[in-house]
């Protein structure tokens, strides 16, 4: 659609007549379906230092359980958009890999959950609502790799969705109140489960290590961030692999995920 189109402008129009009602996710929803197509968007609140909660999804029926119940059940803690509100991401327009580790593309959380979504890419509103809470509004892009004027005409009418979501969010909802007790007692379990895990035969600085593996950083990335030599990761990983008795990058997955699958808990509640 133009921007400048008639049609357009009604978009618009209508999106800020919902401000404050319950059409309001639906409309902005349509709004940037206008500008970009998606094949799933979400809607996620991000509190510090509390687990996430959706607020609105356009999720295919068919993926709804992988999307929803398994990121909040503990894929939440792996994903770079949930670390990147911990950080205070500033409010903007980000493509995931601006904000992703740098093997993330080839990891494991990568092939089990965002390919297994049927997600190519992912282009993020980040909306700062406080200092402490943040929404993102989230598309699953079909292109692999997000053109120039797919990006553009997000970046364009970035200022309006952001206008747009800051009045109607900060003002309809209670924002200390959004984080389900539900949501509350997951976090606690997969935080306890990232702290924990390995117990009792890995060291805390192999934990380390094996939790960034997972999120997708590079040997060479770990080393900058621990601030230790390249074969000091290479050593620590032969080490956790051997004490946990694995072979690959997927079996270390694999273990994280049934240390925290147990915890069923139904989202739509």
């Amino acid at each position: 659609m133009e921007f400048r189109s008639i049609e357009w402008h009604k978009q618009i129009a209508n999106m800020i007549d919902a401000i404050g009602s319950s059409a309001f996710p639906d409309v902005i929803i349509d709004v940037i379906n206008q500008v970009v197509p998606y094949n799933q968007i979400v809607i996620i609140c991000y509190h510090k230092g509390k687990a996430p909660s959706f607020w609105h999804s356009k999720v295919p029926e068919v993926r709804k359980k992988a999307v929803l119940d398994q990121y909040l059940n503990g894929c939440y803690l792996l994903d770079p958009w949930f670390h990147a509100a911990q950080r205070n991401l500033p409010q903007g327009l980000y493509l995931l890999q601006d904000i992703a580790p740098d093997d993330f593309f080839v990891s494991e959380f990568y092939r089990e959950y965002y390919q297994a979504i049927k997600i190519q890419n992912e282009a993020v509103f980040a909306v700062k609502l406080t200092d402490d809470i943040q929404i993102q509004i989230s598309m699953g892009l079909m292109e692999d790799e997000v053109s120039e004027h797919t990006y553009n005409n997000l970046l364009a009418v970035s200022p309006v969705i952001f206008s747009a979501a800051y009045k109607h969010w900060s003002k309809t909802l209670n924002l200390d109140s959004e984080v389900s007790q539900r949501a509350a007692i997951i976090h606690e379990h997969v935080s306890h489960t990232f702290k924990t895990f390995g117990n009792p035969v890995l060291t805390d600085r192999e934990r380390e290590v094996a939790l960034l593996i997972i999120r997708g950083y590079s040997f060479k990335a770990i080393a900058e961030l621990l601030d230790v030599a390249f074969g000091t990761v290479k050593v620590h990983c032969k080490n956790l692999y051997k004490k946990l008795d694995i072979n690959s990058q997927s079996e270390l997955f694999s273990l994280f995920i049934d240390a925290v699958n147990f915890l069923e808990i139904d989202v739509e509640k």
